[in-house]
């Protein structure tokens, strides 16, 4: 009998980092670009930060929750111990970023462009991705339970103990996208999103009760 050979995982582009100097995060409104730096501390009384691409930097330690980003785009970046939950990042550009131990909770991407982007150990529950286009992701050790993701669109979207508990897919291609090593219980999908895609055989469980089959047992 032949074997289907498994996808091979395709590389997913690392943040591009040149010689970075250590600065304090403020509000500078005659800046667009913020450029090699590494971030650790907020300047005192910031509250927002607007119209900004942060290019090459590393976010350490930093807790957004006390300030509003706004029109902020984000590429080569690594974020690490950050708290940047309950954020709005609809409609913006992640391009070579890494979130290391981070926490997203409640954070919005809708319509957002994400490509070469890691989540480690990272807590992503209850955001929403609606309509985010999602190319060349990793996800390891990380939650996603109760996030929405409404006509997302995946491309080469890679899982490794990834909890998604209750989470919802609609209108969304799953086709190709191994959940086998993740928590799938209680995960909404509807029939055309969940077609193609990779289960472990005891989660067969969780997905009939998913879709409103009745086991009965002799």
């Amino acid at each position: 009998m032949s074997m289907v050979p498994q996808e091979v995982k395709k590389k997913i582009n690392s943040p591009k980092l040149g010689g970075l100097f250590s600065d304090i995060l403020k509000c500078d409104q005659e800046s667009e670009f913020y450029h090699n730096k590494i971030f650790a501390m907020v300047e005192e009384g910031v509250t927002s930060i607007e119209d900004i691409t942060f290019d090459s930097c590393v976010f350490e330690r930093i807790d957004f929750s006390s300030m509003k980003l706004q029109n902020v785009d984000f590429i080569d970046v690594i974020f690490r111990n950050c708290d940047l939950s309950n954020q709005e990042f609809d409609k913006r550009l992640f391009s070579r970023v890494c979130f290391d131990n981070c926490k997203l909770v409640g954070t919005s991407f809708v319509e957002a462009s994400f490509k070469d982007i890691t989540f480690h150990e990272t807590n992503v529950s209850y955001a929403n991705f609606a309509k985010t286009k999602m190319a060349y992701i990793d996800v390891k050790k990380s939650d996603f339970s109760f996030t929405n993701f409404l006509e997302t669109k995946f491309s080469h979207f890679y899982l490794s103990d990834v909890t998604f508990k209750g989470a919802e897919f609609y209108q969304t291609l799953l086709k190709g996208i191994d959940f086998s090593s993740c928590d799938i219980r209680q995960v909404r999908f509807d029939s055309s999103s969940i077609r193609g895609a990779k289960i472990h055989f005891l989660q067969c469980q969780d997905l009939i009760s998913m879709l409103g089959v009745e086991v009965v047992e002799e």
